[in-house]
This record gives C-alpha cells, structure tokens and sequence, in this order.
C-alpha cells in the first residue's frame, strides 16, 4: 500500500514539474508584471513584459529574464539600465555618467524580488534608487533568495544606511555598489557589518566618496578575490600593509584617485602578504618613477596598468625586470623617454612571460625599440604618440607579434616615417596592424604576402599609392580593413574586383576614390559593413557587383556627392541594419526601402528625396529615423509611422509638414524619446499621437503653423524626462500654462515668435527651475518680470525682448553678475 501511495506522489510531482516546464512559473510571471511599473524605463520591460493576449506567456521568453531550462525558474533578472538605452536617449550621459534629478528617486520595495526562489543574479545598476521602503529592505531576501550570488545596485543614490541589510545576503559572491552615495562614515554599522559576507568573492566600490579609511575598514574581507576602489577621493600615501588580511585578494583597482605612494613596500617584501595578488590597476593617480621598486614586493603581479601617471624621464631597467612574471603592462599617457641599462650593462628588457605592452603617449624616440628585443613571447604592441621619426626598424625581434598598434609624429605636417621594405616580414603571426602617419609609396606586394594570418589592418594619416588597396589582396586572412584620413598620389581606385573573400568590414573615410570605386568593388560575399564616407564619390550608383552584397548590415555612404535615385536592387539588401545615405545629392522616392524590415537606424538627410513617407511603414525594427533637409510631404500625424514600436527617434527638419484630411485618433505603437519637425508647413491642430507619448526628453515643432490657441501644458505634464521643448514661431496664442507640479528635467524653452498674451506666470522660476536657456520674446505678454525667474539658479540665457512688459528687472537675480 505504501509503495503504491509513494507511486501516486511520484507521478503526481513529476506531472505537475512537466507542467511548470512549459513556461515559467504563474507565481514569478504575476512578480514580474508587479515589478513591471517600477521600472518603465528600460524598454524591453515596457514593450515586452504584457500580460496575456499581446504577447508571449512564457515568461521566460521575456527579454531581461533568464529561466533554468530545465526548472523554468527565473534565475537571472537584467533590470539594469544599458548602455544602448543611454544611447537611444533615455538618460543624456554614458552609464556611470548620470546626472540623477531629484523627481527620479525613488525607494525599492525588495520584498517584491521575495517569489524568485531561485535567483542567482539580480541587476538593478543605473535606476535612481534612493534606499528601500521601510522594513521591505535587502534583509527580507535572506529567508527564501539563498541561491542569490550576484547583484548589482551599481549608478543609483544607495548610502551607507543599506549596507547592514545587504550583510544578511550570506549567499553573495559578487557585490557591485559603484556609483552611489557611500562614505563609510558609519564603519561599525556598514562596511564591517558588511564584511560577514563571507562568500563574498567581487566588491566593486568604485565612484564613491570614500577616502584613505576605506583600507583599514575592509581587514575582514577575507574572502576577496577582486577589489574595486577607482575614484574614491583616496590621495597621498596608501598602505598597501593595510590590506594584509586580504590573502586571496587577486585583482585590486586604485585608479581615478590622487594617490602618489604605496608606503615602504619595498622595505616590506617579509611583511606584505598580497602573495596572490595578480593585477594592479593604478590609472590616473599621482605616482613618479619610484613606483616601480616598491612594487618589487609584489611578486606574483601579472597585470600593471600605471598608465596617466606622473612617470617622467629614464626607467631603469633592472626594476622592470624585478617584475618578472608581468603578463601585461600599460605605460601609457606618461613623459617616459627612454630605458636606463643596469649596472651590468643590461639594456633589454627581460619580461619573458609579457603579452602585452602599451607604450603610446609617451616620449620614447626609436631607440627604444631596441629595449624590447628580449620580449620573445609579446603579442600586442601599442607604440603611438612618440617621438618616432624616419626609418622605423623593428629586425630586433617580436617575431611572435599578433597586434601591433605604432604611430609616428608628424610635428611639420610631413610623412616622417616609413618601414623598411623587409620590415612586414619579420611578424608572420600578426592578427592586427594598426599605422598612424606612415609613408606606403610604391608596391608593396611582397611584402603583405607574408602576413597571412593578419585579420585587421588600420591606416590613419598616411602616404598611400593609388593601387594600395590591389597590393594588399595578399592578406588572404583579411577580415577588417580601416583607411581613415590618408594622402594619395591620385585617387584611390581598382584594376578590378576586390578579392577579399574573407573581408567582412571595409571602411574608407575622408579619403579620395575614384568616381566608379563602388562600381568595381565586385561581389565580396563576407562583406557586413561598407563605409565610404567624405570619399569625393561623385555620380549614380551602379548596380554591378554592389547590389550583390546580399549579407551587408551596415551601408554607409555618406558624405559625398552621388546623385539620381536609388537603383532597385537596393531591395536586396535586406540584412541592413544601418543605412546612411545622408549628405549626398540623391533624389526621387524611397518606394525601393520598403523591403528592408531589418533597418535599425535610417539616415536620408540632407538629399534631393521626395514625396511621401508610406515606404517606411514596413520597417519595423527602425529605431533612429532622420530624414531632416529633403523635399518629403510629411503628416504631421505621423500616421505611416504608427505601426514602428522601436521608433525613438525621429528628425524631420526641414521638409514639408502637411495636416491630413482624415485625423488619426489611434494610439501610434512608438513611445519617442526625440522628435525635431521644424519648419514647414501648415500643420493644422496640434498632432493628437504626442498625447500619447510619455519618454520624450526633447521636442521641437518649431516654424510650423498650428491652429491651436492653447498652449500644450500636456507634453510637460506627461513627460517627465523632457528636457528641451522648442515651439518657437508655431502660431501659437493664449496664456501661457504651467504643469502643475515642479518639472525639475526641463533645461531649455523656446516659445518665441508667438502670440501668447496675458502676464508671464508668478510661479515660473518655481514651476521650471532648471532652465538654463529661456526665449520668450517676440510675444505679446504684459505686465511685469516675474520675481520667481531669479528662482531658476541654472538659467544661463534668458530672452523677454520684444513684449509689452512693464516696470524694471526684479533684484538681486543671483545669475547677473554686477556691473
């Protein structure tokens, strides 16, 4: 009976984990959707994460959630804010940079995260997150979350308040609070009780106001691997002896501070127990030359980035070869000029184990290279930004060199440098060249034939022969090929098709070609990316051998002066991802774009083009749109544009904007972040879809004409994040409105050219007060300056000329400087 009723449960628990495997659990899919508002946005969240009915069910497809395959636990959460989001435009800086205004704060509610009994890794980096609701904080995961070994609360205003509830994460091995609001000015309540973390494996602290204490308050970290103390107001001397109980500590990174001494380090060796530390990042600090003979008691240092130092003058050799097992080594951005011999005359270096080298930026003449004849197992050299000059040779040795980055000064704006002919084949392992101001006169064939392993090549600033690019057919491993900005004896052309089966990426940039160079180019069916901008291309496009680059995602061809319409073979691109034809002279319609539903980014500006826009309404992965400067016939709805829900950005200047006879009332399936339509036309009542937008950070419908006699209070009031709002010259009239609330985003305001009447609002200053640029003239406003404009601290420009205002200018204003 009891192996009967064991059998019934069996089956029972193994039908009801079938069930759950289908899909995610119902349980975390109801926490996600509850998460969901908190964090509208990243926008995979918002367009991805709907309920039943609009898009998929599972959970687990769902993007930023990660799903065990075989469970359908949620086991990773990526709610952090990417940079692609920054570059779209939903913050104004790179990550890490944020300017975090006070209206995006907020308090997390970690109790919500409780449902993920399985979560290893939880992201939340870059949200604005102030601290936790009172009692729902970080503490309250410790009961269920014990599987939770990364998380990340990285680029928010977190302070030393959270740390004592993150302590009770026992489970944790990678902990990322870079970017917050840390002082360590509590250490018996926040770093020492953070220390029973004792699974703990990575602290990243980087970007916090810290300070030399932070050092003697991290002794119990005894299980660190990895330490991250980047530009933490450290300075002066640090003592390394500081950090002795850290004795599985690998990695540490103290660069971005004012640090000028590691102690007596050298007079420690006995004492210092870092035994296992392998790399040392001291970027950006203060430290001279006597650095490195107190780093001799690091022994088993791999990895040194000293790199935008204080390092001037000689190195001795003999305290660069004390590090014997470097594996890597970056000097760059210092004043070094040259390696001093030892006492016995040694004057190579004798890193036997250095991989990588990264000399730029420095003042090291060709002598040096001399110096380096010894680094028989290096295989990456950056050697840009000396004082190199005249005939480079490099026979001394490197012969295991795979990237090679080496540039020449050129202080009388004459090619100085060249290579001997027989230089190329001394680095029959090279993946990677990279040239600055070198002279290429004159075949080289016989010299590239011996790369034959060489993957990438880049020319910048140099001499090339009009037949250089048919020289280098030899590179048969060829993937990547880059001319930025070279001289030539006559344009750059072909004799015939390229052969570079295996060439994926060819850019050519501010450098002339011949008018038929695309013509001839032929068929390169690895080709992904194609850059010929600022060539000097004149004439059509012809469709031989061009349109058969059927894998191309990136065409760029802008900058030139082709003219007449896209041939029809551009349907066949249908791969593009990134397609700029901007500052050209094309002309006619677009009606041949409409099959390239990959498009990403569009950039038509600055042509010939007319006639509607209906042939982008099938390209629905488009999230940059810029069409400004053509002769399009754009409605101001937007209408062929409603179905594009990655659109983010649309530029549209200079066109003609067109009220359409049939209105749209439907709900467009974008949430913009950027729209500029100035100029031209008339475009009758304001276009309804901005009613329905609500992540615009800037706006401009400027020198359009509206039939609207109420100013848009709406676009401030649902747009939090707006920053620049221009509607100067829109025919706009009335009083002027103010949201109800303070809107702390909006930096710059343009109403001018209108024929809004009445006073200026008493409570503008308060209403916007972080304007720095303010344009109202040309208005018919009365009555006086309001007070309230001294209240706007930021506001750099400020324009009331051309109203009907009375009475003087309020005083004191804090922004006017006395006269």
């Amino acid at each position: 009976m009891e192996w009967k009723w064991l059998s019934v449960v069996l089956v029972a628990f193994l039908l009801g984990r079938c069930c759950e495997c289908e899909g995610c659990w119902e349980q975390e899919k109801i926490a996600l959707l509850q998460l969901k508002p908190f964090f509208t946005h990243i926008t995979d969240v918002k367009n991805y994460w709907v309920e039943e009915g609009k898009q998929s069910l599972d959970c687990c497809q769902w993007k930023r959630v990660e799903c065990n395959n075989s469970t359908g636990r949620v086991i990773r959460l990526f709610l952090n804010l990417t940079t692609t989001e920054v570059y779209r435009g939903l913050v104004h800086s790179y990550y890490g940079e944020y300017d975090w205004i006070e209206k995006d704060h907020w308090y997390l509610n970690a109790s919500l995260f409780l449902p993920f009994e399985e979560l290893k890794s939880l992201y939340l980096g870059g949200n604005s997150i102030i601290g936790c609701v009172g009692n729902e904080g970080f503490e309250r995961l410790s009961s269920k979350l014990d599987k939770l070994e990364i998380l990340d609360l990285s680029v928010n205003q977190f302070n030393d308040n959270i740390l004592a509830s993150l302590s009770e994460l026992s489970s944790l091995k990678s902990l990322n609070l870079a970017k917050n609001q840390f002082t360590g000015s509590n250490p018996a309540n926040g770093m020492k009780r953070l220390s029973k973390l004792n699974k703990l494996k990575t602290l990243d602290l980087h970007d916090n106001v810290l300070g030399n204490n932070i050092l003697s308050h991290l002794d119990d970290f005894t299980s660190l691997k990895s330490l991250l103390l980047q530009n933490c107001g450290i300075k002066g001397m640090v003592d390394l002896l500081e950090l002795n109980s850290l004795m599985n500590l690998k990695e540490l990174y103290l660069g971005q501070n004012q640090i000028e001494s590691l102690g007596f380090l050298f007079q420690s060796k006995g004492q210092l127990k870092l035994i296992k530390l392998e790399v040392l990042g001291l970027s950006e600090n203060l430290f001279n030359n006597s650095i490195f003979s107190s780093l001799a008691a690091l022994s088993n240092l791999k990895s040194l980035y000293i790199g935008f130092n204080k390092l001037e003058g000689p190195i001795h050799i003999k305290e660069l070869n004390a590090l014997s097992n470097l594996v890597e080594l970056d000097m760059r951005n210092n004043e070094v000029n040259y390696f001093v011999p030892s006492q016995d005359n040694e004057t190579k270096l004798r890193l036997i184990n250095l991989e990588v080298l990264d000399l730029r930026w420095n003042l090291f003449n060709c002598s040096i290279l001399s110096s380096l004849g010894r680094l028989s197992n290096l295989k990456s050299l950056s050697f840009g930004g000396n004082n190199l000059e005249g005939s480079i040779d490099l026979r001394d040795a490197l012969s295991n060199l795979e990237n090679l980055f080496i540039s020449c000064n050129d202080p009388n704006g004459t090619r100085a440098c060249s290579l001997p002919p027989q230089s190329l084949e001394l680095f029959p392992s090279l993946k990677t060249l990279s040239f600055y101001g070198f002279s290429f006169y004159g075949t080289l064939t016989t010299q590239w034939q011996i790369l034959t392993s060489l993957e990438e090549l880049v020319l910048e600033n140099s001499s090339l022969s009009s037949y250089f690019i048919q020289d280098i057919e030899m590179l048969i491993a060829l993937k990547n090929l880059y001319v930025f900005s070279c001289e030539l004896n006559d344009c750059l052309n072909l004799q015939g098709p390229l052969h570079l089966k295996n060439l994926e990426t060819l850019v050519i940039q501010d450098t002339s070609l011949e008018n038929n160079f695309i013509e001839k180019i032929g068929v390169m069916p690895s080709l992904k990316i194609l850059k010929l901008s600022d060539c000097g291309l004149n004439g059509t496009i012809q469709t031989q051998g061009f349109c058969e680059m059927r894998n191309l995602q990136n065409l760029d061809v802008s900058g030139n002066n082709l003219k007449g319409n896209l041939p029809e073979c551009f349907s066949n691109l249908t791969f593009l991802e990134n397609l700029d034809l901007s500052s050209n002279q094309f002309s006619g319609s677009i009606s041949t774009l409409k099959s390239l539903t990959s498009l990403e980014r569009l950039d038509l500006s600055s042509n010939q083009f007319s006639g509607d826009i209906s042939a982008l309404r099938s390209l629905k992965s488009l999230g940059t749109l810029s069409l400004s400067n053509n002769y399009f016939e754009i409605p101001s709805s937007l209408g062929p544009l409603f179905n594009l829900s990655k659109l983010q950005s649309i530029f549209a200047d200079n066109n003609t904007i067109y009220a359409e006879t049939e209105m749209h009332f439907l709900a467009p399936t974008f949430q913009l972040n950027e729209i500029s339509m100035s100029c031209c036309g008339d475009a009758g009542s304001f276009p309804r879809f901005l009613y329905h937008q609500q992540d615009l950070v800037s706006v401009d419908l400027s020198n359009i004409y509206f039939k609207v006699e109420k100013f848009p209070i709406w676009l401030l009031e649902n747009n939090t994040k707006l920053e620049t709002l221009i509607l100067s010259n829109s025919s706009l009239s009335g009083p002027l409105l103010l949201p109800l609330a303070p809107h702390l985003g909006l930096s710059e305001f343009d109403i001018s050219n209108n024929f809004f009447n009445g006073s200026i609002p008493v409570e503008i200053g308060a209403k916007l007060p972080s304007l720095s640029f303010l344009n109202m003239s040309k208005n018919h406003f009365g009555d006086s300056i309001p007070d309230s404009i001294g209240d706007m601290n930021s506001i750099q420009t400020l324009d009331l000329s051309n109203n009907n205002l009375t009475g003087g200018v309020p005083e004191p204003w804090p922004w006017v400087a006395p006269h």
